[in-house]
């Protein structure tokens, strides 16, 4: 767990088994460093507008209503050592608590190798 500002920011289990998976494999050499610029994006955006806009990340909808939080996914992942920009084809899903200023990221994935997140863990996290 870490900490930015008044934001906490967690990770579940399986998150973090992914995440060291594509390090490992060098699918995104400079993930972590990528991913703590996107910490910092996602609380900058929420300062600035109140809400996270859509050209950062969307809502995930279809969930069931048992999920408290909102779930949203970043699909313009920005992977520095890949010359593709945002077009890294990397997705990372995460909750939101604006009660707690929590960030609990929750998945993260290829979307060459998954098409879709995982709603199910999100259901199940509830």
């Amino acid at each position: 767990m870490s900490k930015l500002d008044n934001y906490t920011f967690d990770k579940h289990p399986l998150f973090e088994e992914e995440f060291n998976k594509i390090i490992r494999k060098h699918q995104c050499p400079s993930l972590e460093e990528d991913f703590e610029r996107l910490k910092i994006a996602l609380v900058q955006k929420l300062e600035e507008f109140n809400h996270f806009p859509v050209s950062l990340c969307n809502r995930i909808s279809g969930l069931s209503s048992d999920v408290k939080f909102p779930a949203f996914i970043v699909k313009n992942f920005r992977c520095k050592k890949i010359n593709k920009g945002s077009r890294s084809g990397f997705r990372i899903t995460f909750l939101f608590s604006r009660e707690d200023n929590l960030f609990y990221f929750v998945e993260i994935y290829n979307k060459n190798k998954k098409p879709v997140e995982d709603k199910e863990r999100i259901n199940k996290l509830f």
